[in-house]
């Protein structure tokens, strides 16, 4: 123990100094004394939580651009696996589930939250037959559809349910407004994996919340959410290339993840994971031989300054007041 701590305070002293200059890397000095200084108090801890040690050794292996900047970073994770190697921490998986302490501190911790059953099974099939039928009248047979709440009132309807609206107020406070929502849907003969991303990069501007609703049992069979707990709190170097008609234009480079630091979210119909958008995540392939479909509705704080999108063309506040001075345009 004693071993590890000097290699923390060594390393905290190192990024402190660092981050105190101006430099390119600052950004990630500053990063990486925060790291260090969390695992002391964790070293310290005569319990250490398992939660807390997982989630901030996925937060140093998602950002693995910062190591570029200092072999100090590398150095600092790998003594950090292997203090939890020595710990017999390895065997946590961070689900986040309101069990885990709360909505919000999971959340924070993690970036993502589980809510388990916040759609009844007669409201999901009701929603995945309106969806059937928006996909329908549209014609509309790729994997990918915006505009649910666009396109009817029952989604416009339920994205201002007062179980997700409740929920929300706790994750982003009591000014919400909904931006935009979409089905995905796996067919049975496209067993596709969604790459490694954060949805970030594709809206830019103040930070937003995405919630991905299960609209029938999703197994890692199917193609179930996969995530990255922690990775949710700096931005990743997103430089993988697409494939053409792939799609997800910003992605990571395939050797980017530690695969054994993803965590699985299975969900049953009605389930609701709720993340943030830097969160890293993709999804397992659809290799189950049926059909998959899920519903994911993004939202903001209406009291925060933020772009405007074109795409967002059904956007309303559903709870509190949209209190921000001014719009500015979505960049092109």
């Amino acid at each position: 123990m004693h071993r590890f701590l000097a290699v923390a305070a060594d390393c905290a002293s190192y990024f402190e100094e660092r981050a105190a200059k101006d430099s390119p890397a600052q950004a990630a000095f500053a990063q990486g004394a925060a790291a260090a200084i969390q695992w002391q108090a964790l070293l310290q801890s005569a319990f250490p939580d398992p939660f807390e040690a997982d989630a901030l050794f996925a937060q140093m292996n998602a950002h693995r651009h910062f190591r570029y900047w200092s072999v100090r970073w590398h150095y600092m994770a790998e003594a950090m696996n292997a203090w939890r190697e020595d710990e017999g921490l390895l065997s946590m998986e961070p689900i986040g589930t309101e069990a885990d302490g709360g909505l919000k501190s999971t959340y924070d911790q993690f970036g993502y939250v589980v809510v388990r059953q916040l759609f009844s099974e007669e409201e999901v099939v009701a929603l995945k037959a309106e969806a059937l039928k928006i996909l329908a009248e549209k014609g509309h047979h790729a994997g990918v559809f915006v505009g649910l709440a666009a396109s009817s009132s029952t989604f416009a309807e339920a994205v201002c349910d007062v179980r997700l609206l409740d929920a929300l107020e706790s994750l982003i406070g009591p000014d919400i407004e909904f931006l935009s929502d979409k089905v995905v849907y796996k067919s049975a003969e496209t067993g596709y994996a969604s790459p490694w991303h954060q949805d970030w990069p594709y809206w830019k501007g103040a930070h937003k919340l995405s919630v991905w609703v299960a609209l029938e049992t999703a197994s890692v069979e199917s193609g179930c959410l996969k995530l990255l707990p922690g990775s949710h709190k700096a931005l990743a170097a997103h430089d993988g290339v697409a494939k053409e008609g792939e799609g997800f234009g910003h992605r990571l480079a395939e050797d980017a993840i530690d695969e054994t630091l993803a965590v699985s979210a299975p969900c049953e119909p009605g389930d609701a994971v709720f993340f943030h958008d830097l969160t890293l995540h993709a999804s397992h392939p659809n290799v189950s031989g049926e059909d998959r479909y899920a519903w994911i509705i993004t939202y903001r704080n209406a009291a925060e300054e933020d772009l405007t999108y074109d795409w967002s063309v059904a956007a309303k506040v559903v709870r509190g007041e949209c209190s921000r001075s001014s719009s500015v345009a979505e960049e092109h």
